[in-house]
């Protein structure tokens, strides 16, 4: 709750778009952000909110889900004093292994072979035209293997997004990889969510710029292996034992429709996703071993509790000066 008047408050958390990075009326403020093209954008900030007077402010922190952030806070004035890194978490008790619903849901949906799956928005900083290029190249070479993506159309209008992308394609590498993917834009239920993640066998999320990757992390808390971009925020909570990482190479380039503003992100190696991708596809047991070790990754490290002691951890070392 917010602190009333005349009431004492040491540290206000705040969660927006744009970041509120303001001084509180008492107190300091410990702001959730990120960066994911690795630079604090115009649009992050409230127009008219100078970004160096509020990094000069020692009263304003930021706690950021992912080291990948961490440059952009520097680059904007932070102290590496006043940047606390605390990741995500996911409710164990919704996203977990769900074999009991598994058959049920690939029947539904006419999942058969090695299902490799995405969810998201769909743009082209998550990858989404590596990902549709490198299956295109591998449902060209075996007939065993299916595509499904969870977009948000509600946000993000999400189906035109891969529309687009597969109109790109060669035409008959658009017309295969159509017959053999399944797409859903409806807004789902973290339970529901969850039966989908274990309807699939591998996820994959071949990024260019996140922030951190939420449903990466949802996917390993269910059981699924990862293929995941080498080098950006997945890095903090992805370990060898359950995933695979595609090799990539840093850039430095200015997005589409932010002006003057130099933006970092990884450009995954296609050839090589392809490669991890057939890999995943003829190892069943590596699929088995990798989900087990995910599962016991996700539970040892990334609950909501122990997510939140850190959080925790954080509002006090603020209160205290003592730094991150």
């Amino acid at each position: 709750p917010i602190a009333k008047d005349g009431e004492h408050c040491d540290v206000v958390s705040r969660a927006d778009f744009p970041h509120d990075f303001r001084r509180p009326a008492q107190g300091k403020a410990l702001i959730l952000a990120t960066a994911e093209y690795g630079v604090l954008m115009p649009r992050d900030v409230p127009s008219g909110v100078d970004p160096v007077a509020i990094a000069a402010d020692a009263a304003v922190a930021v706690v950021t889900p992912a080291y990948w952030n961490v440059d952009a806070f520097i680059a904007a004035g932070f102290p590496l004093g006043r940047i606390y890194v605390v990741p995500l978490g996911v409710d164990t008790t919704v996203f977990r292994p769900r074999d009991d619903t598994r058959e049920q849901m690939r029947a539904r949906l006419g999942l058969k072979g090695t299902v490799f799956m995405n969810v998201g928005a769909m743009l082209e900083n998550k990858g989404i035209d590596l990902l549709l290029s490198a299956f295109a190249k591998l449902a060209a070479e075996r007939s065993d293997v299916q595509l499904l993506l969870k977009g948000t159309d509600n946000l993000y209008r999400a189906k035109d997004v891969v529309e687009k992308y597969l109109n790109l394609l060669p035409p008959n590498a658009g017309e295969l990889l159509a017959s053999r993917l399944i797409y859903l834009g409806e807004t789902l239920s973290n339970e529901q969510m969850s039966v989908l993640y274990r309807a699939a066998d591998c996820y994959v999320a071949p990024y260019r710029a996140e922030g951190f990757g939420m449903p990466v992390l949802e996917a390993a808390a269910c059981g699924l292996p990862v293929i995941a971009t080498r080098g950006g925020p997945t890095e903090d909570f992805l370990n060898e034992d359950c995933s695979r990482k595609i090799r990539s190479e840093l850039r430095v380039y200015a997005p589409v429709n932010v002006e003057g503003v130099v933006v970092k992100g990884l450009e995954p190696e296609l050839e090589h996703l392809v490669e991890l991708m057939r890999g995943v596809a003829d190892d069943e047991d590596w699929r088995m071993r990798a989900g087990a070790a995910a599962v016991k990754h996700v539970q040892s490290h990334f609950t909501w509790e122990r997510v939140t002691d850190q959080l925790v951890e954080a509002f006090y070392r603020m209160h205290e000066g003592k730094g991150a």
